[in-house]
């Protein structure tokens, strides 16, 4: 399982926070528009991360 996740961990951990936020911004019936806006938000940010953490690692 490490091996699968390993040089994705902080890119999942991202997706996982962007995924709670948008959770409680829904439930506490914040407006659609705002939870789009920080899904996309939050999926840009974990692929610019994952773009730059491949690139600056060796490759195995």
């Amino acid at each position: 399982m490490r091996a699968m996740f390993g040089n994705h961990g902080f890119t999942l951990s991202v997706l996982a926070a962007v995924a709670v936020t948008a959770f409680f911004a829904f439930v506490f019936e914040a407006s659609q528009q705002l939870v789009a806006t920080l899904l996309v938000l939050g999926l840009f940010t974990a692929l610019m991360e994952y773009m730059m953490r491949s690139k600056s690692e060796p490759p195995r």
